[in-house]
């Protein structure tokens, strides 16, 4: 018996989980220091009689989500305990008793801030200190479970035995396969939908299809796997991956990555500013349009030679900087009066004018889904004055950078 106390308080001490065990009416702490949740009989007397029920390890859940395991060992029983069977101390027979309970715990399966911790210590009439509950995974819990198990009476116990012994891990058994994407038969059908519609929603991005995007991302949302307990950190959480999965859909629908990951980035920063779930649905739904738009858009122009792509990605790279002509054209190796006069044959516009639009186009996003000053955002995209970014915005949108934001700015924002 002493080989198994010290093995017992060893796995104890490496597990951060209580161990004890009761012969009559002395219950001995073989890995400490004791939880003060022992010392309600109410939940003594529950695991004791569980533990006389079967020959496995009772496991007991309560509402908090916090289990219990309990195991009875019959007197004289022998135990291997690795090099020898050992025999039960004859001293646990002095009273006549024919058994002694093992008792494991407690063992969170879930996370307890400290609300959550007062209330079960609350639950069990504890006054005075709530040390911290560790958590386990529901897999981990069993395999704590078995382990100490096998240590106590000797025999080997699987999983599987644990989890179909005990009722009262069912719901759990359903939770925690939820989350690690094993689902139950009856709810494959709900998950094969949702693989589908993210299939669907991506081959729409890759083929410039915005209004059918639009509709898959509105869709998924009613069969969306949950991703944390908080909602509005549910959304945000499922926002962002939905976000990443479009922007690469956009890249393999011809969108230059340097332009994608900026529109990626973008948004996934609003997305981290974003303070409720109306919010979050907006800027997710508005960056699956904007990557959509921007496949149709390259998809329905003329293609140009690999010298004006090239030339193209350089700018949406380095908008925010000063952009000497001299600069792309050395890179391409290339003079540049031919690198001009190419551009401007192919696409019909000057570079200079070129790189005015695209600057022009990132202040109009920003306008809308920012709440930085009209000088801030000339700044930040590179015009030399917010005087002249005035005139060639309204040029381009026939009104001025405040009154395109009073007048297209969502509302939500």
């Amino acid at each position: 018996m002493e080989k198994r106390k010290q093995l017992l308080a060893q796995l104890g001490a490496l597990l951060h989980v209580g161990i004890l065990s009761r012969a009559g009416g002395a219950v001995e702490v073989l890995s400490g220091p004791l939880n003060p949740i022992w010392n309600n009989a109410k939940l003594i007397e529950e695991l004791e009689n569980g533990a006389r029920k079967q020959s496995v390890p009772f496991i007991l859940q309560d509402e908090f989500m916090v289990c219990f395991a309990s195991l009875r060992l019959e007197q004289g029983k022998n135990v291997d305990t690795g090099n020898r069977r050992e025999e039960a101390d004859p001293s646990e027979n002095s009273n006549g008793e024919k058994e002694r309970i093992f008792f494991i715990g407690p063992m969170g399966l879930d996370r307890l801030g400290g609300v959550e911790l007062h209330r079960v210590y609350r639950h069990y009439g504890v006054k005075g200190e709530e040390p911290a509950i560790r958590r386990f995974s529901y897999s981990n819990l069993l395999q704590t479970v078995s382990t100490i198990g096998c240590v106590i009476t000797g025999d080997l116990y699987t999983e599987k035995q644990l989890s179909r012994t005990n009722d009262s891990l069912e719901p759990e058994i359903k939770r925690e396969k939820e989350l690690a994407m094993f689902f139950y038969q009856d709810e494959e059908e709900n998950l094969h939908h949702t693989y589908q519609e993210e299939r669907e929603l991506l081959e729409c991005i890759r083929s410039g299809k915005v209004k059918e995007a639009l509709e898959y991302s509105a869709n998924m949302d009613v069969s969306l796997g949950r991703t944390a307990k908080k909602e509005v950190n549910h959304w945000r959480y499922a926002a962002v991956a939905a976000v990443t999965l479009c922007t690469r859909a956009a890249i393999e629908g011809g969108v230059s990555p340097a332009s994608a990951y900026q529109m990626s980035d973008f948004y996934i920063q609003k997305l981290d500013e974003a303070k409720d779930i109306k919010g979050i649905i907006e800027y997710r739904n508005r960056a699956v349009e904007d990557l959509t738009t921007k496949v149709y858009k390259k998809q329905n122009t003329k293609s140009y030679s690999n010298y004006i792509e090239r030339c193209k990605e350089y700018v949406e790279k380095h908008y925010r900087e000063k952009i000497y002509l001299s600069d792309i054209a050395d890179k391409m190796g290339l003079s540049e009066t031919y690198l001009s006069r190419l551009f401007h044959k192919e696409t019909g516009i000057r570079l200079q004018d070129y790189i005015v639009q695209i600057r022009l186009d990132h202040a109009a996003n920003l306008l809308l889904y920012s709440e930085e000053p009209i000088l801030k955002i000339a700044e930040y995209v590179n015009f030399p004055s917010q005087s002249y970014f005035g005139r060639v915005f309204k040029e381009k949108y026939h009104m001025s950078p405040r009154v395109y934001r009073e007048q297209f700015k969502p509302k939500g924002f």
